[in-house]
């Protein structure tokens, strides 16, 4: 096959793959919002008004994907299919509104065309001070290299339980999970690398949680992990209980 031919194909293929996405996280939020689940969608988008909420996080989308609109991940993914899948997970989780908007934006303030500072201070004008800290919270400094900017953030949202900040980890955590159930094109020495990573780092995070499934999948290999089923390896909504724990640490 032609290689621009071919080249038109992946990008279709990835589009749809996008579009489906998005879709099952929309369905994800009308299933909660209908009949006996509307008080749990409520509880999933922080008490706040449905109409208001609904409205907050399809503008986090619009903005995230205005943002990664030009940006193909490296397994031939639209970028986008990234931060929704994050989103979904912090949903089923039982995280916040904020929490779920975090996870829409968590990558928007990398490598950002406005600057970091300018793109932080209008998701805080738009969304709250509270999802501009949670963003801020996961990026990655340019500045240093990988290995120095995975461990400087690793740090901040480690950091950010002291205060409280339960959804910044569980973003993390769904973000980690994600990349780690779409890594099957990486070589074989660049998943060991994820594979020390997790068990150093992620699994003992998950276990702080309490997220225990989490913690289990992240000391084993990812390359048991399937991306068509990284929704189920973690199905419990434990975001409020790990929230309550914490809450109960600080007083």
């Amino acid at each position: 096959m032609d290689a621009c031919i071919q080249q038109a194909v992946n990008l279709f293929e990835a589009a749809e793959r996008a579009r489906h996405a998005r879709e099952i996280f929309v369905k994800d939020l009308q299933r909660l919002s209908t009949g006996t689940q509307n008080s749990q969608l409520l509880t999933l988008l922080g008490n706040a008004t449905l109409g208001t909420s609904s409205t907050l996080v399809d503008r986090a989308l619009e903005v995230a994907s205005s943002h990664h609109e030009a940006q193909i991940r490296k397994n031939g993914d639209f970028y986008i299919t990234h931060p929704i899948a994050v989103a979904q997970c912090i949903a089923r989780w039982g995280g916040s509104c904020n929490d779920v908007l975090v996870g829409l934006l968590h990558d928007v303030g990398e490598d950002s065309p406005a600057g970091l500072e300018v793109t932080l201070s209008a998701i805080g004008r738009e969304f709250g001070a509270e999802v501009a800290w949670g963003v801020m919270a996961l990026t990655k400094s340019a500045s240093i290299d990988k290995d120095a900017a995975n461990f400087e953030a690793y740090q901040r949202v480690s950091a950010s339980l002291g205060f409280g900040q339960v959804g910044v980890a569980a973003v993390k955590l769904a973000d980690r999970l994600h990349n780690s159930c779409t890594a099957w094109f990486l070589s074989k020495e660049k998943i060991a690398r994820l594979d020390r990573e997790n068990a150093k780092w992620y699994a003992p995070l998950a276990h702080r949680v309490g997220a225990y499934a989490l913690a289990d999948i992240f000391a084993n290999s990812v390359a048991q992990l399937r991306e068509e089923t990284f929704l189920e390896y973690e199905t419990r909504a434990w975001i409020p209980a790990a929230l309550e724990a914490c809450t109960e640490t600080m007083t």
